[in-house]
């Protein structure tokens, strides 16, 4: 919480428009809303906090291949990657 507290950036917009499910366990998979052009500013914040956690000690290492997006929900069986109607906010303050 400490580190996050720190995090100083420009408010930003998230849009998504796709549904999916990433690789997981068998009975656990994470069903996502991913977008192009607007959830890649989720970028900088993954990276700006990665380096504070960092700066706090935490030894946490950065995968060198992020995929932003928008967890919804933990499912049994794999989502087939769809289209849906854009679901846009603005990022400004800290959760």
């Amino acid at each position: 919480s400490e580190a996050a507290a720190t995090l100083a950036l420009a408010s930003f917009a998230v849009e998504v428009d796709r549904v999916a499910t990433f690789r997981g366990p068998p009975d656990k998979l994470p069903v996502v809303l991913l977008g192009d052009g607007a959830v890649a500013a989720l970028t900088p914040l993954y990276l700006t906090l990665d380096e504070r956690l960092r700066s706090f000690g935490f030894e946490y290492t950065t995968r060198s291949r992020f995929t932003p997006h928008l967890t919804v929900l933990y499912g049994e069986r794999p989502v087939a990657p769809r289209a849906i109607p854009a679901i846009a906010w603005r990022v400004d303050e800290p959760c």
